[in-house]
């Protein structure tokens, strides 16, 4: 049993109707195999995360960079995570996701 089990793409995305963006939901794609306190995204959109911002490792654009080492800097964060029961604490606690998608989410809602 490997660590990565599925990978979703843009076609696995619903477009959020505050941010005009893809997020990724994992209750819509998961469903009742959705277990939220093992479940992880990675994504290099932080919109992406505005379903489940808890569960949020986000990454830097990888594109075209041959020097980029994002993936064992991930590596190293899910070692972290292996042990625990549930993921969000700690995810939270370290990236603050939520409170930046409520941020940019207040700022858009300013400027309607």
């Amino acid at each position: 049993a490997g660590v990565l089990k599925k990978r979703f793409y843009r076609e696995y995305c619903s477009q959020h109707p505050v941010f005009n963006a893809y997020i990724k939901d994992f209750t819509t794609v998961l469903g009742e195999n959705f277990n939220p306190g093992r479940t992880v995204l990675i994504d290099n959109n932080a919109f992406s995360f505005a379903a489940q911002p808890d569960n949020g490792i986000p990454v830097k654009n990888f594109y075209d960079d041959p020097a980029d080492n994002s993936l064992l800097n991930v590596l190293e964060i899910l070692e972290e995570l292996e042990g625990l029961d549930d993921v969000r604490p700690a995810l939270a606690e370290r990236f603050g996701i939520r409170e930046g998608l409520e941020s940019l989410l207040q700022d858009r809602t300013i400027e309607s």
